[in-house]
C-alpha cells in the first residue's frame, strides 16, 4: 500500500483532503470542531505549511501540536531522517532586538522556527520547576557569569500572553544585591544575542542537535574565548553543536580545551567554507586537529589576519617614530 501523501506549498484543502484517508480526515472532522465568532461551526480546511525544511499541514490554520502536523502525526512520509531535522535547534545570527515583553509560547522538546522565540518561555518554565529546571537556571546563570555579562537571569509573567525578562544589573553577585535586577532591554546587546544560545545548549537533549549561526556577535573578544568553554561544556553533555563562526578567537579556545585534553579531538570538526575562484561554487576544506588541538592545511586568509594587523600596526609606528626623528 502506498503511504505517500504529496504536499505542495500550492496544494489546496480539496486536493489535500482526497490524499488522506477518508476514515482519517473524518476523525479528524470531529475531534477538531471550530467556531466562528458568532457560534457557528467552521468549515473543515487543510493548508500546507513550512516546518523546518519539510511541508506539513495543518488543520483550520492551527497546527496540531507544537507545530507538528497531519503529515507528521499519521507516520505518514516520516522518517527517522525527518525527526532528526525537526529536533534541530536553530539559533540564527540575526536573533532581534531586545524587547521589554515577549509573547509566551510551548516550551517543549521541539522549538520551530528559530531559537530566540522561545527564550523567555523556556526560563520562565525552568523558573517553576523546582527539580531539573532549576538546576538548568542555576547554569545558566554560571555561564553568563563566566563571559561576564551578568550574573542572573529571571522571567517573570506580565499576564497571560506577556514575559518580562529580567538580568541582574552587574556581571556578578553582590551583597544585599539579590533583587538588582533590570529589563533586558536596558543592558547591552551582548546578553540578548547570547541568551538564546546558553538556553538552546542547557535545553537540548543528548544527541539533539544545536545550530548556532555567529554566536561571537557583540560580544567582548574574552567572551568569546570563554563562550568556547561553554560549548566544549555542552559537547561533553552530549549536545551535538554545529557553530558558524567567524571568531578566530573561539576557534582558538576550542583548541585550547583539547589542548588541555577536555574534550578529544575525534569530537571537533573544523570546515572552511570558501568560494572556488573559477567556478564560484562553495568549497569546503577540512581541517584534521592533533592531540594538541593543532592543525594543518588551513586557509592561510584566516589565523593570520591578526598577526598581519599587528605586523602592519607596529611597521606605521615605527616609521612614524623614524620621520619624527628625521
Amino acid at each position: 500500500m502506498d503511504m505517500t501523501i504529496r504536499v505542495s506549498k500550492t496544494s489546496s484543502s480539496e486536493a489535500l483532503i482526497k490524499r488522506f484517508p477518508p476514515e482519517f480526515i473524518e476523525y479528524q472532522r470531529e475531534r477538531r470542531v471550530l467556531w466562528d465568532s458568532e457560534g457557528q461551526r467552521e468549515d473543515f480546511k487543510l493548508s500546507p505549511y513550512r516546518e523546518h525544511c519539510f511541508l506539513d499541514v495543518e488543520v483550520n490554520n492551527r497546527r496540531t501540536t507544537r507545530g507538528i502536523g497531519l503529515v507528521s502525526q499519521t507516520g505518514f512520509g516520516s522518517s527517522d531522517y525527518s525527526r532528526f531535522l525537526r529536533d534541530i535547534i536553530h539559533v540564527p545570527g540575526l536573533r532581534g532586538n531586545p524587547e521589554r515583553t515577549y509573547t509566551s509560547s510551548a516550551a517543549g522538546v521541539r522549538y520551530p522556527g528559530t531559537m530566540e522565540l522561545y527564550v523567555a518561555s523556556v526560563i520562565h518554565k525552568w523558573g517553576l520547576d523546582e527539580s531539573i529546571g532549576k538546576a538548568k537556571l542555576t547554569a545558566l546563570g554560571e555561564d553568563l557569569r563566566h563571559l561576564g555579562l551578568t550574573w542572573k537571569v529571571k522571567a517573570q509573567r506580565i499576564d497571560d500572553i506577556r514575559l518580562e525578562l529580567l538580568v541582574g544589573r552587574m556581571p556578578t553577585s553582590q551583597a544585599s544585591g539579590a533583587n538588582d535586577l533590570v529589563n533586558i532591554a536596558d543592558v547591552g546587546f551582548g546578553v540578548s544575542q547570547t541568551l538564546p544560545i546558553l538556553v538552546a545548549l542547557h535545553a537540548a537533549r543528548p544527541g539533539q542537535i544545536v545550530y548556532i549561526e555567529q554566536p561571537e556577535t557583540h560580544l567582548h573578544p574574552k567572551a568569546q574565548t570563554r563562550l568556547g568553554d561553554v560549548i566544549v561544556a555542552a559537547s561533553k553533555r552530549g549536545v551535538r553543536v554545529v557553530v558558524e563562526t567567524h571568531s578566530s578567537l573561539l576557534l582558538r579556545s576550542i583548541q585550547t580545551s583539547i589542548a588541555k585534553g577536555q574534550i578529544s579531538p575525534e569530537r571537533v570538526s573544523l570546515n572552511w567554507f570558501s568560494r572556488d575562484q573559477q567556478t564560484g561554487f562553495t568549497r569546503v576544506d577540512k581541517a584534521e586537529l592533533d592531540s594538541l588541538g593543532r592543525f594543518g592545511g588551513w586557509p592561510v586568509d584566516f589565523d593570520e589576519v591578526a598577526d598581519e594587523a599587528d605586523w602592519e600596526f607596529l611597521n606605521a609606528v615605527q616609521e612614524a617614530s623614524t620621520r619624527e626623528t628625521q
